[in-house]
């Protein structure tokens, strides 16, 4: 059995007509790791490719040692945050936290008091029973963060989930986020255009490289 828990991508690839992306790179167990680059460099489109979400694209992708090529999204044991939260706005607080631990098997009372424990850590207990769509912004990105880390992923994949909140709303996430992570410290890869974020919350920026004429956009360096 391995102990490899980390995080490889291998010769990615992603090609639309003259625009193309590249990466090379791995990420280990607790690292927190920052795609800080110029807009239309392929950050979301290869933060999509690890996920499961973007088909049109090569390269190898391994999680804690297992290949992940062929697997769709809900089997690759990612925790993912989007920008827009995906939260189902007519379910509670309680059952949008629960949902992974249901879609994994456990039952009613056990997701249940999991996600409460949750939402006592985040501050959330007296919004249990709120249905999602009445949230806060702040209060939406805490709730989609338990939801992605009640389950206990292998890696955790942010895109821009702090870029709809206020400075005091984004300075309390990136807390959460660091909180959780302590308690199961797994790889961190993140999208942000906020050097804020990155001196926050990073523990290293992956490097970039870019061509002269704009098409052709590099992470990484292995």
């Amino acid at each position: 059995m391995t102990n490899d828990r980390s995080l490889r991508v291998n010769e990615f690839r992603s090609v639309y007509g003259d625009f193309t992306i590249g990466a090379n790179f791995k990420l280990e167990p607790g690292e927190r790791v920052a795609l800080f680059a110029p807009s239309g460099s392929g950050k979301t489109t290869l933060l999509r490719w690890i996920s499961g979400f973007e088909s049109g694209a090569s390269g190898e992708l391994t999680l804690a040692g297992k290949s992940l090529s062929g697997v769709v999204p809900e089997k690759r044991e990612f925790g993912v945050v989007f920008q827009d939260y995906a939260l189902f706005p007519h379910w509670s607080v309680l059952e949008n936290v629960a949902f992974g631990l249901e879609m994994r098997g456990a039952s009613r009372s056990d997701r249940e008091s999991r996600a409460m424990a949750f939402l006592q850590k985040l501050r959330l207990e007296s919004r249990a029973k709120t249905l999602a769509g009445h949230l806060s912004g702040g209060e939406k990105q805490r709730v989609a963060l338990a939801r992605a880390l009640i389950w206990r992923p292998k890696a955790l994949l942010l895109d821009e989930p702090f870029a709809a909140l206020d400075l005091s709303a984004r300075g309390k996430a990136r807390e959460v986020v660091l909180e959780l992570l302590a308690e199961n410290p797994v790889p961190l890869l993140f999208v942000t255009h906020d050097a804020e974020d990155v001196k926050k919350l990073a523990t290293r920026t992956l490097e970039y490289s870019g061509s002269e004429d704009g098409r052709t956009h590099r992470f990484g360096t292995l």
